[in-house]
């Protein structure tokens, strides 16, 4: 077994167990909490003109926070359950893919 396939198939088998309920993700921090902290670091050195892509985005909360600060965001998962839980929440005009 690859690595990759080592890392699939770890988060596949978290991720497909969660129902993608508010709160059951114990990492899952309000932005306010996550991007919105490194947001500054890196926001000036974003350029406008490209995609900003986030990844690993897991089930999309940040991703949909940057979404509401640059052009374009693109969110990238390994895990096709957590891509599930991702594409049940909304999604804004700026993301081009919820998460996949």
């Amino acid at each position: 077994m690859t690595t990759a396939n080592r890392y699939l198939t770890s988060w596949e088998n978290y991720w497909s167990t969660l129902s993608g309920t508010p709160g059951e993700i114990f990492w899952d921090a309000d932005p306010v909490h996550a991007a919105q902290q490194d947001l500054g670091l890196f926001q000036g050195y974003a350029d406008p003109q490209l995609p900003l892509l986030d990844l690993g985005c897991r089930n999309g909360t940040q991703t949909r926070f940057l979404a509401d600060h640059f052009p374009k965001v693109i969110g990238t998962e390994i895990s096709p359950a957590a891509v599930e839980i991702a594409q049940t929440k909304k999604w804004c005009s700026q993301c081009l893919v919820p998460c996949a």
